[in-house]
């Protein structure tokens, strides 16, 4: 009994474990970090099709109200 704690002592002493507890650290931190930066990217681009879409409709009323003031003259 003594010898079997003793070496899980040293197994979660040792550098091997440590250095797979910091990849699975690095991949959860690494995952987070992509997640929040596709959310604020995709952000950005929904609100540049807006401003497009707004400037489409903008454009399209202009070129209305010419054409009814160019068929009124």
């Amino acid at each position: 009994l003594l010898s079997s704690r003793s070496e899980v002592r040293i197994l979660s002493r040792s550098p091997l474990f440590w250095s797979f507890n910091m990849f699975g650290l690095g991949v959860l931190k690494g995952t987070l970090i992509g997640l929040a930066g596709g959310i604020v990217i995709g952000l950005a681009i929904k609100e540049t099709c807006k401003l497009i879409d707004s400037k489409k409709k903008n454009t399209q009323k202009t070129d209305t109200n010419e054409n009814l003031a160019d068929n009124i003259n």
